[in-house]
């Protein structure tokens, strides 16, 4: 019996000895959470000043892992990198720098930053299937996305919209829900009354000052124009909506132009005052815009 269980070990062993696995070679993938220093490349010399100063990591080339599942939620959408070109992303860092991170003291990017910024080509929700529903800025759970839309030459319009989206995504939806320091009162919903809302419905949007009732706008995805009827459905922004249209507004009007509104519309006023304190208490004075 040794004799045979000798002799079917050595043919093993004789038949896997002239088998050789060729050695695997898996090419290395640059990693997008290096942050060491290399004063040459100036996009990696930013990255590791970025992450020296905020503990903040800058990714410019981002994956499904970086955004769709963050810890606890699943985000519903679509992030294009950029093109890696080195002036390309540079353009995109100059333009993150112009929209968002030039609007802050170093004191406050240094305490309240996420996990990681992420600069991309273009950000899209999913759950839109019917009409693509692009976006200019995203923040989560740990992290703030910006779309450079290619980081071509942009209109002064186009910037200013980058502008109002990203800064609001970041304060309503990572300073404020997630972090919970950015609290809006419930007066700032109530400067508009049932009346007034009333007298919104069903007009056209053209034909309506929403200055004076305190509105920035209506609400873009709820409205709906009637082809056949040749009619509007015309929504007042809701409770979370309103307040994300109107920091869009301040972040993205300029000085002079706000300070005209204000003093045109008395309910416009008092609901900028209102935002004015909530940003105050959250270490920010949106005066300084």
């Amino acid at each position: 019996m040794k004799r045979v269980l000798f002799i079917l070990v050595a043919g093993l062993m004789t038949i896997t000895g002239c088998y050789k696995e060729k050695p695997i070679h898996a090419p290395l993938l640059p990693n997008k959470y290096d942050v060491s220093d290399n004063p040459s490349d100036s996009i990696q010399h930013f990255k590791h000043m970025f992450y020296k100063k905020y503990k903040t990591y800058f990714l410019t080339n981002p994956t499904i892992s970086d955004y769709r599942f963050n810890f606890k939620d699943k985000n519903n959408i679509d992030i294009i990198p950029l093109k890696q070109n080195p002036r390309i992303v540079q353009k995109g860092i100059d333009l993150f720098n112009e929209c968002f991170a030039n609007k802050y003291s170093e004191d406050f990017k240094n305490a309240n930053l996420p996990y990681s910024i992420i600069i991309a080509d273009s950000i899209s929700l999913l759950s839109y299937v019917e009409k693509k529903v692009e976006l200019y800025g995203f923040a989560s759970t740990n992290f703030l996305a910006m779309s450079c839309k290619g980081a071509k030459t942009l209109t002064d319009e186009l910037k200013s919209k980058i502008t109002g989206e990203v800064n609001a995504a970041y304060w309503v939806d990572y300073f404020g829900s997630v972090k919970n320091v950015f609290n809006i009162p419930e007066s700032f919903y109530t400067v508009t009354t049932e009346e007034e809302y009333k007298k919104i419905w069903e007009e056209n949007p053209a034909g309506i000052n929403f200055y004076q009732y305190g509105f920035v706008s209506y609400d873009e995805l709820t409205s709906i124009y009637d082809k056949e009827e040749d009619s509007w459905w015309v929504e007042p922004p809701k409770k979370e909506r309103d307040s994300l249209l109107w920091i869009r507004f301040i972040f993205s009007t300029k000085k002079d132009v706000l300070k005209g509104i204000l003093q045109a519309n008395p309910k416009m006023q008092a609901k900028y005052d209102i935002l004015k304190d909530a940003f105050k208490k959250a270490g920010y004075d949106i005066t300084t815009l």
